[in-house]
């Protein structure tokens, strides 16, 4: 896997989920998606996204986003997280 790859598909999703509101961040409470892309240089990449509540009393909302090549890097993916407050 080249990190720096991986790393760029992490970071624009990232930016993706920033860019919602609270509100629409609620609306994709408790989804997992799957996509798979291939970048210029023909290696195909899994992106997983997750989206849940961070805590118990349910005011803050995780996004993880990780990234594989389906090889031995499926074992230890590009992953980082945004964590949300309502405003």
């Amino acid at each position: 896997m080249d990190k720096q790859e991986a790393y760029s598909l992490v970071q624009k999703e990232i930016e993706r989920f920033e860019c919602l509101s609270f509100e629409e961040l609620e609306q994709h409470l408790g989804n997992n998606y799957t996509s798979e892309v291939q970048v210029a240089s023909g290696v195909r990449y899994q992106i997983d996204i997750q989206v849940f509540w961070d805590d118990n009393d349910k005011r803050n909302v995780r996004i993880i986003v990780s990234v594989d090549d389906g090889g031995w890097s499926a074992f230890s993916p590009m992953t980082d997280s945004l964590l949300v407050s309502p405003a």
